[in-house]
Formats: C-alpha cells, structure tokens, sequence
C-alpha cells in the first residue's frame, strides 16, 4: 500500500448518549472517562470544551454535548481525540471544527 504525502495524524471520536439528561456531573465524569489520564479542558461555550497540548506532537481533545436538535435539551456527547506533528495541527484543527459544526 502506497503512503499519500498529505498530512499525517490520527482522529477517533466517540459518539454516546448521556446517561440522563447530561446533567454537569455527568458531563465531567463523560469529559474523562474515555481518556488515559484527565485533561484540564478549557471551556468553548457553554456545551463545549478542549484541550490543547504541543510538544513532540500536537494533541487536541474535545468534547461537545448537544440535543436532538438546535435548542432541543442536551442528550448526546460527541469526543475527539486528534494526535499529529506539530506542522500539520491545521489539519486537525479543521476536522475537529467540521465534527463540531454539524452538531446541533
């Protein structure tokens, strides 16, 4: 298999229900539990949060809670982990920010 030349990097999300009604306890046990260690996220708006971190490489963490649809009360979690080198962190910036906005 051939390697492309594009940037190169990794992405998973994580796409869950909230176990009631994506109360703030939940969302700080939700915002942790999927990690290897605990992240001190910085708040976005008043449903979404990230963490940034650049050293050998470019780390971006983000979680994001929404409703069925615009305005409708809170009942999902969408979380991103993206992991590149530091020169392609555009990159993974854009697709976390296209993730975030086709969310309600």
């Amino acid at each position: 298999m051939a390697e492309s030349a594009g940037p190169k990097g990794r992405i998973a999300v994580i796409y869950r229900p909230c176990p009631t009604t994506c109360t703030a306890a939940e969302q700080k046990k939700l915002d942790q539990d999927w990690l290897d260690a605990p992240v001190p996220y910085r708040a976005k708006d008043a449903s979404t949060r990230f963490h940034e971190k650049t050293a050998a490489k470019y780390e971006l963490t983000f979680s994001h809670y929404f409703g069925a649809g615009p305005g409708q009360p809170l009942k999902y979690q969408v979380a991103v982990f993206a992991s590149s080198a530091p020169a392609d962190k555009t990159s993974m910036q854009k697709t976390v920010n296209d993730i975030r906005s086709q969310t309600p």
